[in-house]
């Protein structure tokens, strides 16, 4: 899915891996990056699976850090109803 409707939630999932690709524990909460603000509201905390909602039109983008490890971005465009 790379389109999302104004006003619609997104769910994001960020699970560690090791270097075979592997699920592993992490040793520090996520830090989500998220935005631009004006499209999107919602905090990731200190969670694995967080969740925003769409507020305006636009392109935003997403992704994860943990344990200093940088998730790829996720680009996403949302559209009007």
């Amino acid at each position: 899915m790379t389109q999302v409707p104004v006003g619609c939630r997104i769910h994001f999932n960020a699970t560690p891996r090791d270097g075979i690709g592997a699920p592993t524990c992490s040793r520090t909460w996520p830090i989500w990056q998220v935005g631009p603000e004006e499209l999107v509201a919602g905090n990731g905390g200190q969670t694995f699976t967080p969740a925003y909602t769409t507020k305006a039109p636009g392109q935003m983008a997403a992704r994860c850090i943990v344990d200093g490890v940088r998730s790829g971005w996720i680009i996403l465009q949302i559209t009007e109803h």
